[in-house]
């Protein structure tokens, strides 16, 4: 990526006009409006994504605002290795270098900035998808069998996520799973270099957000398991769906971060004891899982894990 860094309101301004859009791959183009006026924009920690429209086809435009260090060589190693593998939980994209073109508003210059174009994914947030079908506990049951499946199919195929969490997490209108913002996938050729994200706090152990890190393959074990019990448990008790204020909850699901770091005191701790031996165990593996991480390295030398501490990857291989 440029040295030049854009700013969102910068970024916004290059997408409404189709001659600054220099992806080839989009020329004739329109933009996705508000009903009310304005374009569509999701603003993420590290870009901006648009959606823009193409011979009936959606398709996500995104730009970075913050600097990740390689991003080139990083999306041609994620790229190469999801080839590979061709995995359905992962939509069509492509890194295109120079992809916009956007004025510097301090220096009054343009400059060319790297994009990517990924094929819209429709369907319902994790988060959604569990609301509308909250009273229905085979459909739940399913998609944390599905979930599961996933989880294995991407440590078979050597690809982390990194940022794991409900907003990333789609299901389609014939319920398949499908994963976005592919900035933070850790895959062989990556695994050791500086971790881009820290991920989003409710899905992550505190180490991970307080701690420099590295990128690794086992970076989802605690997201993945936070996940997977959420869904078990609001499948079990949809009342605690309500009773945690999900639905207008930010990046979380049932967990908050206050409750992995005050373990003993927290109140889902409590809930979920209550339920099914099969939550109860899952949540002693949780709670094995913070004790022991918080008395290693982050992250970083898996090598010195206790057995007990390994628990959740044997319980879901």
């Amino acid at each position: 990526m440029s040295m030049f860094l854009p700013t969102r309101v910068e970024i916004g301004n290059a997408v409404r006009y189709p001659q600054f859009i220099k992806d080839p791959f989009l020329t004739g183009y329109t933009v996705l409006n508000k009903t009310n006026g304005g374009i569509q924009e999701w603003a993420g920690g590290l870009s901006m994504v648009y959606c823009l429209v193409k011979n009936n086809e959606r398709w996500a435009f995104k730009a970075w605002h913050t600097e990740i260090r390689d991003i080139r060589e990083r999306y041609k190693k994620i790229s190469a290795h999801l080839r590979r593998f061709n995995l359905s939980y992962f939509s069509e994209f492509q890194f295109v270098e120079n992809g916009l073109l956007v004025t510097d508003q301090k220096l009054n210059t343009t400059q060319l900035i790297d994009t990517l174009r990924m094929k819209w994914i429709s369907g319902n947030t994790l988060t959604e998808y569990i609301n509308v079908n909250l009273e229905n506990k085979i459909v739940l049951e399913n998609l944390a069998k599905r979930f599961l499946r996933m989880v294995k199919d991407l440590r078979r195929n050597s690809i982390s996520h990194g940022d794991l969490k409900n907003e990333n997490i789609f299901v389609t209108n014939e319920g398949k799973i499908k994963l976005i913002d592919y900035d933070s996938l850790c895959v062989p050729g990556i695994e050791g270099e500086r971790d881009i994200c820290r991920g989003t706090s409710g899905f992550q152990h505190p180490s991970r957000i307080t701690s420099g890190l590295t990128a690794s393959l086992k970076i989802d074990y605690f997201s993945e398991l936070i996940i997977y019990i959420s869904i078990l448990a609001v499948a079990e008790s949809p009342l605690l769906w309500e009773r945690y204020d999900v639905v207008n909850a930010d990046y979380r699901l049932l967990f908050k971060q206050e409750d992995f770091i005050q373990w003993e005191d927290s109140r889902i701790k409590n809930d979920l004891n209550l339920l099914s031996p099969r939550i109860q165990n899952l949540l002693g593996i949780l709670e094995s899982y913070l004790a022991s991480h918080l008395l290693l390295s982050p992250f970083n030398n898996y090598n010195s894990r206790t057995n007990k501490f390994l628990r959740w990857a044997k319980f879901s291989a």
